[in-house]
């Protein structure tokens, strides 16, 4: 009786702690349909919402960031090679990032992916499960494909989540 109670917690807890870390799967697929693209020039504007008010690339929570050639040109005040930087300088970076994070098995990490090319458009990230202020929110804002790739397309997406 008490055997058959324990795995019914215990499986209970384990379902309900998956369900708030992204599976692999779709990080994985998330990246072939943004490698299939090879978009190696592109803009975005990465916000980040924490308890600080600012980033240290930043005047406020916008990180202004140009890719050029698949590599970080620009990332707000900061150099590219400064660690927020090399950790969401560049959507492949940001696939790194995710991955590693991910593998910490933190007690949330979602990531929402972008429908049509399949960059993170929101990761939401709690690194503790007693501390309020590692508490994470990242959105990948105002992507801007600049060799001739199309940018996503909004009213497909808003009709794709749905």
């Amino acid at each position: 009786m008490y055997r058959r109670m324990y795995l019914i917690v215990a499986a209970t807890v384990l379902v309900g702690a998956c369900s708030n870390l992204v599976p692999l799967n779709h990080v994985v697929a998330a990246e072939a349909k943004w490698r299939k693209r090879s978009i190696q020039d592109y803009d975005f504007t990465l916000e980040v919402n924490s308890l600080a008010p600012f980033t240290e690339c930043s005047s406020n929570r916008l990180v202004d960031v140009q890719v050029r050639g698949g590599r970080t040109a620009k990332f707000g005040t900061c150099h590219p090679d400064a660690e927020l930087a090399q950790q969401f300088g560049s959507i492949p970076q940001i696939f790194a990032t995710i991955r590693a994070d991910r593998n910490e098995r933190p007690p949330r990490y979602l990531v929402r992916f972008n429908s049509s090319l399949g960059y993170p458009e929101y990761i939401d990230a709690n690194f503790s499960r007693t501390m309020t202020d590692y508490v994470f929110r990242y959105y990948i804002e105002d992507f801007r494909p600049l060799n001739g790739a199309s940018p996503p397309d909004k009213a497909r997406e808003r009709t794709h989540e749905r």
